[in-house]
């Protein structure tokens, strides 16, 4: 009698592309569907979306977003740059992010070469918006001269916070500033005192290392002339949580997260235990929401566990939940940052993105 051959689970049931029952899988041919979007102008050429996503077969991985600039060949995250001045026409396109990272065409033993049904919406959603010369961080006129004929330097965009405006939290590894000057000039630039590059226009600020970021431009003119009182901006850059800070958990890619990613677990009570910090005030959390997804705490040092609750009837990728305010009384926490899975329902998992301890 010959062996029996494991039943391939029907694509059209199948809501996760993760290792099953013998090591059988199966394609997730319903991606989620693009419900709705929006632009908001956040500096100079530069556009961030904002889009909702449903699943239409009961799926509960997280939902993500792809952005494209119409007419062109790329995707990526949803803050687009470079875009010109006058109506500029965006597509987006939701996707499943726990399945997009996975190559699986469907039943490992059976199907061979079959091609995977994406894990994105083959029918992306197209909003048009209009960019003016003026960012989010004020806009792009020239500042007035400086005294003796010295150049003025400008810094407009960068990191938004309503909750701390003066120092505000990035939301991303990679900000944007714009540089201006009251005329043709130069720039000397440094983040917390050390040179970086930059010149004027848009700037993308890298490598940058969790904590507080001081950002300081100086325009020099063609004379040489130099400004005297440099431009200065101050932001903070989060913790990334990544699986390697914890045993049980996973790195799920999702474009429109903090650093491109977040970390998930199934298991309760997995601990992830980042770097040590020191006299901290402020505590945030920054993590998906979901309606399976579970309840986390997080604490600092032997200070008491502060709990967050990920579930919410609509998906969102980026959330941020403040825990201990800048305010919070005049004790210091200082100790390892710790973040616990509480409880994981049914079915369904816990995960979080990035802390700030500051």
């Amino acid at each position: 009698m010959a062996a029996s051959i494991p039943t391939a689970q029907a694509s059209a049931s199948c809501k996760s592309e993760q290792p099953g029952l013998l090591g059988i899988t199966c394609d997730d041919e319903k991606p989620p569907n693009t419900t709705g979007a929006s632009g908001n102008q956040t500096a100079a050429g530069q556009v961030t979306v904002s889009a909702t996503g449903t699943y239409s077969d009961g799926d509960t991985d997280p939902i993500g977003f792809q952005c494209q600039l119409v007419g062109t060949a790329a995707w990526g995250p949803c803050t687009v740059s470079n875009l010109t001045v006058g109506a500029n026409q965006i597509a987006i396109r939701a996707l499943d992010t726990a399945d997009f990272a996975l190559n699986t065409p469907c039943d490992d033993l059976l199907c061979g070469s079959t091609p995977e049904v994406p894990d994105y919406d083959a029918t992306p959603a197209v909003i048009t918006v209009q960019v003016t010369g003026g960012g989010g961080g004020g806009g792009t006129t020239p500042p007035p001269p400086g005294p003796g004929g010295a150049p003025e330097t400008q810094i407009t965009g960068g990191p938004n916070d309503r909750l701390t405006p003066g120092q505000p939290v990035s939301l991303t590894r990679r900000p944007t500033i714009e540089l201006t000057a009251s005329e043709p000039a130069t720039y000397n630039c440094a983040v917390n005192a050390k040179k970086v590059p930059c010149r004027g226009g848009l700037n993308v600020l890298k490598g940058l290392k969790p904590g507080t970021q001081v950002f300081v431009a100086q325009a020099v003119d063609r004379d040489g002339n130099f400004d005297a009182t440099p431009a200065t901006i101050t932001f903070y850059i989060p913790y990334n949580l990544t699986p390697h800070q914890g045993k049980g958990w996973k790195k799920v890619k999702s474009h429109g997260s903090f650093a491109g990613d977040f970390v998930s677990t199934t298991h309760t009570g997995a601990v992830l235990t980042v770097g040590e910090v020191t006299g901290v005030h402020e505590v945030r959390l920054i993590a998906p929401v979901g309606p399976n997804l579970g309840k986390v705490a997080i604490r600092i040092g032997n200070g008491k566990w502060m709990k967050v609750h990920l579930r919410s009837k609509k998906a969102r990728r980026l959330v941020v939940f403040e825990l201990r305010g800048s305010r919070a009384g005049a004790r210091q926490l200082s100790g390892a940052i710790q973040v616990k899975a509480l409880k994981v329902p049914a079915g369904g998992a816990v995960a979080v993105d990035a802390i700030v301890a500051r």
